[in-house]
């Protein structure tokens, strides 16, 4: 593997890098590094009067409060449900 990093970084030709890196995802894929781990099961609901949600929990990069601009409350909806 360092000798398919040395070539890539000394070389200035396209067929040598792009044939170093298809090598260098080779063996990563066939030698698996890295942990492999499943991801857990995760479940977001909502109110049916909240209207333009549909379950984003990591929209906007970290900014988490991102999708808080696009949702916005069915008033008539929450208030014929609630009896009001």
């Amino acid at each position: 593997m360092d000798a398919l990093y040395v070539a890539a970084r000394d070389t200035a030709d396209v067929d040598v890098l792009m044939s170093s890196f298809r090598q260098a995802d080779e063996i990563t894929v066939r030698e698996h590094w890295g942990p492999v781990k499943s991801n857990a099961p995760m479940f977001f609901v909502s109110q049916p009067w909240i209207q333009g949600y549909f379950g984003g929990a990591q929209m906007g990069q970290g900014e988490r409060n991102t999708h808080l601009a696009r949702i916005w409350i069915n008033q008539e909806m929450k208030d014929s449900m609630l009896g009001n």
